[in-house]
């Protein structure tokens, strides 16, 4: 049992810090991106046995006041601080699989779905966002213009360098009292810090402070940490699995919701041709949510072999804040749900 629990909190961790990576590459535009899975342990949790299982991950949504925000020069730049904890119990056991990430992406804007020639739309149902991606096939048949000319070698521009805001320093919570230090790799990028030791409770303050590289210094930017959540509806098996109609609403309702909000991310894909995504957020502390059938009729029928589907519940707070022409969001996840869904209609 000890070694199953270790490695799924493991393979959780992984994932938590995967899906951060898609939150910022989806920055540019308003919607929130939901994640996918693959088995029982999807979109970082997952459940076996008696254990009470975490989701991770994180989605575009966020709490707390903002102190504005800017572009320079047609460039969106934007980033990303993420602590995340997921906690496993397994019999006797909990179990803490942990991750501290930190991002930062300048981008041409429109050129993350913000351009003319988005394959998405998103519209707005109740206190959800529903992005719709149609992907253009064409069996018109292959046409040859014949052989390339030879350009020759391209040039070697050098190795591409990550902006950054120089060595991060994370304290609070659960953390000693020097806190943990993130420092750029010689790439420029950072990369994640995971642990097995719990870095905070619901309810703690955590900060963050930038000594200042391409992203200027900053320095106390604080959150509280949101509540780790129990699921009662929708119910999941033991293979982290559930269904529902897409012609009803989706009750959602869960315990020992706290600060920040609960955020709903539920998607179907066809793979190649199209994939709908509904976010929805929620008050942690209201203890339930309601997925309209206005944004589940939009779903395509998952089956879980041709169509698959994807739902991921979890309590987070956010933080954004700017740094001279950043924007920079301050994120902390929780203990919550996630894994595969099928439709019965």
């Amino acid at each position: 049992m000890k070694a199953n629990a270790n490695a799924n909190a493991r393979v959780l961790g992984i994932l938590a810090v995967a899906g951060f990576g898609a939150v910022i590459a989806c920055s540019s535009s308003s919607s929130n991106n939901g994640t996918t899975g693959d088995g029982g342990s999807s979109g970082s949790s997952g459940s076996s046995g008696g254990s009470s299982s975490g989701s991770s991950g994180s989605s575009g949504s966020s709490s707390g006041s903002t102190d504005g925000g800017s572009s320079s020069g047609g460039t969106v730049k934007t980033g990303l601080l993420s602590a995340t904890q997921i906690t496993i119990v397994a019999g006797s056991q909990t179990i803490y699989s942990t991750s501290l990430f930190a991002t930062f992406i300048a981008a041409s804007a429109g050129s993350s779905g913000g351009g003319g020639n988005s394959p998405c739309t998103t519209t707005t149902e109740g206190s959800c966002k529903v992005t719709d991606c149609t992907f253009a096939t064409s069996d018109a048949g292959p046409t040859d213009a014949g052989p390339r000319p030879d350009a020759g070698p391209a040039p070697d521009a050098g190795p591409v360098m990550a902006d950054n805001a120089g060595v991060l320093t994370i304290k609070g919570g659960k953390l000693a009292a020097a806190g943990v230090t993130l420092s750029p790799g010689a790439n420029g990028a950072y990369s994640p810090t995971t642990g097995s030791t719990q870095i905070f409770a619901g309810g703690d303050t955590v900060t963050v402070d930038a000594v200042g590289a391409q992203v200027p210094a900053f320095s106390g930017k604080a959150l509280q940490t949101p509540n780790d959540i129990v699921l009662t509806s929708p119910t999941f098996d033991t293979a982290a699995k559930t269904s529902f109609p897409r012609d009803a609403d989706l009750n959602v309702a869960w315990t020992g919701g706290g600060t920040g909000n609960l955020n709903v991310n539920v998607t179907s894909i066809r793979s190649g041709t199209r994939s709908v995504t509904i976010a929805c957020t929620f008050g942690a502390s209201g203890g339930t949510g309601v997925v309209p059938t206005a944004a589940l009729s939009k779903l395509d029928q998952t089956d879980g072999t041709t169509v698959f589907g994807s739902i991921s519940i979890q309590p987070q707070n956010s933080v954004p804040f700017t740094s001279g022409d950043w924007n920079v969001t301050f994120t902390t996840t929780a203990t919550g749900k996630s894994g595969l869904f099928t439709t019965t209609n």
